[in-house]
């Protein structure tokens, strides 16, 4: 109850302080992709990455994000599985009429569930924050996004590096 509170909060506060003009008629966007990932722990995963954004102005947007992406590569006995789920703010770092960069920031949690390296096969749970780099360019209806953005996974006797590479569409 306390962590929806807590995003419910940060929305809000991030809704007055970047307000959008009326003349933009900014909206929701939804973006949809494929990730690979290496782990410092797990090695290499694959997956798929969800992102919803609202563009606060022209420089600042919120998004709400959710990965899920698998590790197999010690062989399926010991495999891993997570999940990611994350509030960012994406700051546009230049735009011309079809092109963009774009840094983004943001802090959330993990699940992971299975066994390697040093777990167990009970579902480790912790915080995670990450930083990165992207890029979009418009096509007809949509953009193409690619972003790399590591993430640093708190976890309770180790902190362990994930780098992902997205790849996607943004309707």
């Amino acid at each position: 109850r306390k962590p929806a509170t807590v995003v419910f909060g940060v929305l809000l506060v991030a809704g007055m302080l970047f307000p959008t003009s009326a003349a933009s008629q900014s909206f929701w966007r939804l973006g949809f992709g494929l990730q690979t990932t290496f782990s410092t722990e797990d090695g290499l995963g694959l997956g798929l990455r969800t992102r919803v954004s609202y563009p606060m102005n022209r420089d600042f947007s919120l998004g709400l994000d959710l990965g899920v992406h698998g590790y197999s590569s010690n062989g399926a006995n010991r495999s891993v599985i997570m999940a990611d789920p994350s509030i960012n703010l994406i700051l546009n770092l230049g735009a011309t009429a079809d092109r963009a960069t774009y840094l983004v920031a943001g802090a959330g949690g993990y699940v992971l569930a299975g066994a390697t390296g040093q777990r167990t096969s009970k579902a480790t749970l912790g915080p995670q924050a990450s930083i990165g780099l992207g890029a979009v360019k418009q096509l007809v209806d949509s953009r193409l996004f690619v972003e790399i953005t590591p993430q640093f996974l708190l976890e309770p006797q180790q902190m362990t590096v994930v780098a992902p590479l997205r790849i996607g569409l943004i309707f």
